[in-house]
């Protein structure tokens, strides 16, 4: 669903500009595209809207919205933001591409210290095989991750190669290496293949960033992190580099994966049985009670009650201090009674 847009955006670039990579925001995906077999393949409709508001000289912005025509009606699948980025004519006299080579410097220094906290080694037979058990299910042609290892934070850290498909050279990048990009997460949740988890799909990303030089690379280096949110949900980040780490080819930022199904309980699920037989006690209501009422209860509830002597002289040690500092106040205000 995310290729589409890349590829209709790769349209409606200005002609004769260099077109450097596409940045994707705020991605919702509703709903999941169901070819049914056969030749006869899905209807979709993708709307691409320009956004003039947030045009600037380095990129044009559209909204975009993808349906499909399913049993008589249309369905939203996904929609969101996507920017087309250009290659400046000519180079910023202030920051010049400083901000790009800080962020990949940042993202390389994060690549270079995952393999220290990650254990061994698993290939595509295992990792499929587990995920599979987690109801994971992928055919043939999207099991495009290699190998991956897992470790660092929490083990929810991985690092990984997952294979570059590449059908025609006008693609910037192919759907099921896209999709083996995503995958990765699912490998840091179950930290490396030690839990079983329910079965999630993908629902949310808050930016993507693809160049646009992606299909040239033959495998990609990935590195996934997954961290607990302040809210207590699951974000995800994802870098993913050519083979010799001289750039970022795809970036995501605030994966979210929602669970549709259920994890088996491991305990007993055997009904509890109900008494047969119930007391019921009688409380006073404290907010219907009188003064003298309420003193009666609470001295029944508590009869041995006895306030410490230290406490009482502290007390009243207290409420003198705070009588002579009034005092004070009223002497030098000239306050008559």
């Amino acid at each position: 669903m995310l290729v589409m847009p890349i590829e209709a955006a790769k349209q409606l670039a200005s002609p004769g500009r260099v077109i450097s990579g596409f940045k994707l925001e705020d991605i919702s995906l509703l709903a999941s595209i169901r070819i049914p077999q056969g030749e006869g393949g899905v209807e979709t409709n993708l709307y691409m809207r320009p956004d003039d508001s947030m045009e600037n000289k380095y990129s044009h912005l559209f909204s975009f919205k993808l349906c499909t025509y399913v049993n008589d009606c249309w369905t939203e699948n996904c929609r969101g933001r996507i920017h087309i980025l250009y290659q400046p004519d000519e180079p910023d006299p202030v920051n010049g591409d400083r901000l790009e080579r800080e962020d990949l410097a940042d993202s390389l220094y994060s690549f270079s210290k995952a393999p220290d906290g990650c254990g061994s080694t698993v290939y595509s037979d295992v990792i499929y095989d587990h995920m599979a058990r987690c109801g994971f299910e992928y055919g043939k042609t999207f099991r495009q991750i290699h190998a991956l290892a897992v470790g660092g934070k929490g083990e929810r850290e991985v690092i990984g190669d997952v294979n570059n498909v590449k059908v025609s050279m006008q693609d910037t990048i192919h759907p099921t290496t896209l999709d083996g990009i995503i995958q990765t997460m699912v490998w840091s949740i179950i930290q490396g293949g030690t839990r079983t988890v329910p079965t999630s799909v993908p629902t949310y990303i808050a930016s993507m960033r693809v160049a646009a030089n992606c299909s040239k690379c033959k495998a990609l280096k990935t590195h996934t992190v997954t961290e607990t949110s302040e809210t207590g949900t699951l974000l995800t980040s994802i870098r993913a580099f050519d083979r010799d780490l001289r750039e970022v080819m795809v970036s995501i930022e605030g994966l979210k994966f929602t669970a549709i199904t259920s994890k088996a309980p491991t305990e007993s699920t055997s009904p509890v049985k109900d008494n047969l037989c119930h007391r019921f006690e009688c409380k006073p209501d404290i907010n219907l009670l009188s003064n003298d009422e309420l003193h009666t209860v609470c001295r029944g509830a508590y009869p041995d009650l006895a306030i410490p002597k230290d406490f009482l002289i502290e007390l009243d040690f207290l409420v003198m201090v705070r009588i002579t500092e009034t005092l004070q106040v009223i002497s030098q205000r000239d306050i008559e009674p």
